[in-house]
């Protein structure tokens, strides 16, 4: 196996609750509280990054920015609005905040984003949302402490219809031939030499090919893309050695609303793997 060190990320755990029972048609509601710790350091880059967190918090909407995540089962309704009612606040220290990036990317109002989605057959809803404000009249940076989170159905049940489908391989790509892991830390160009081929016992180094998915975390929502198995990817064979691009556990997305992108660190791995 080879391997190249870059950075390690000490990431917080993400909240998945799932609540039991189908929510009834009529509007729902169940409080929630946040346990702040209300700051930790980050290792983004090769630095140690000042930033919010309460307990199970995630950072998958803003590497800077700690998010509520929560997976809620519904009944057969083609959609819902979630609003948080009664929520408490908690005004931030500003000489614990004082030197953190990204506050001013805090908005005035809490916006929660929800989607549809099937885990084992069951639909759920899942919501999200950065649990911190700037208090328009104050200017000051508050943090959710407890609200009532509330389901209201806005359309009738969903009819009936042929289910979407999707393609699967029929066997995974490692199930023949042999296979050697190569660890990723970072986006390069990443060399194998012929030799170090050999010492591995591959006798026919021309002939090898690489498999793997890029860097970044498999996708929050349960419908969205993604692949079902390795992917080959491009060679070159260049002279006495093989070159490919490998990408790193993090990833920079374009965030369209806020015209920036932001890095996106993997909240549980420091590598990516190749084969």
């Amino acid at each position: 196996m080879f391997s190249i060190r870059f950075i390690r990320i000490i990431s917080p755990l993400v909240l998945f609750l799932l609540l039991s029972g189908l929510l009834p048609a009529q509007q729902s509601t169940a409080k929630r509280s946040l346990d702040w710790t209300p700051v930790q350091f980050q290792r983004v880059g090769d630095q140690n990054v000042k930033v919010f967190h309460f307990r199970h918090a995630g950072y998958d909407l803003n590497p800077l920015l700690p998010n509520y995540y929560e997976a809620i089962k519904i009944g057969n309704y083609s959609g819902y609005r979630v609003l948080i009612n009664n929520p408490e606040f908690r005004t931030a220290d500003p000489l614990l905040t004082r030197n953190m990036k990204n506050l001013d990317e805090i908005p005035s109002e809490i916006s929660v984003i929800t989607q549809r989605a099937s885990i084992r057959k069951v639909p759920y809803l899942q919501v999200s949302f950065i649990p911190l404000r700037r208090n328009p009249e104050t200017g000051a940076i508050e943090m959710l402490t407890g609200f009532d989170l509330v389901l209201k159905p806005v359309a009738g049940p969903l009819k009936a219809g042929a289910a979407t489908q999707r393609e699967y391989a029929g066997h995974s790509v490692l199930s023949a031939g042999r296979w050697f892991r190569i660890r990723v830390t970072k986006d390069g160009i990443y060399r194998l030499s012929y030799e170090q081929l050999q010492q591995i016992g591959i006798d026919n180094p021309a002939g090898v090919r690489v498999y793997g998915n890029g860097g970044g975390m498999l996708p929050l929502m349960n419908n969205e893309s993604r692949h079902d198995d390795l992917v080959e990817n491009p060679v070159e064979h260049k002279g006495d050695a093989i070159l490919f691009y490998g990408q790193g556990p993090d990833v920079w997305r374009y965030d369209a609303s806020a015209d920036f992108f932001p890095r996106q660190i993997h909240l549980y791995s420091d590598a990516s793997y190749y084969y």
